[in-house]
């Protein structure tokens, strides 16, 4: 979700003239994914909740090649569904950090690893 959501913003970088004014990625690195949290919620606790270490946006993506000459409104609705998605999923890690949290010292623990 967050690789999706750098390469959603590393092909609105791409076409001539948008977000002239804003930080955009301008590579396919790790940090492409770490420069999402200056949106602040939801990514920017999604990444504080999960390691993205290692994760990087590459041009070969399938999902990139998908959504690369796509037009900007119909990018924006990509990043806008994977918002709505990443919300989703720091609530649930939230809600989870906290049953773990009530949880005894003997239950086992709940790992979660975003690919």
């Amino acid at each position: 979700m967050l690789v999706q959501a750098a390469l959603v913003e590393l092909a609105m970088a791409q076409q001539t003239g948008m977000f002239r004014d804003e930080a955009m990625p301008a590579a396919f690195t790790e940090d492409a994914v770490d420069n999402l949290k200056r949106h602040g919620y939801p990514f920017a606790p999604l990444l504080g909740l999960v390691s993205a270490e290692g994760l990087r946006p590459t041009p070969d993506d399938p999902f990139y090649e998908r959504i690369a000459d796509q037009p900007e409104e119909t990018l924006r609705g990509h990043l806008l569904a994977l918002r709505q998605r990443a919300e989703k999923l720091v609530a649930s890690l939230a809600e989870a950090r906290d049953a773990r949290k009530e949880m005894s010292p003997r239950a086992p623990q709940v790992v979660v690893r975003i690919l």
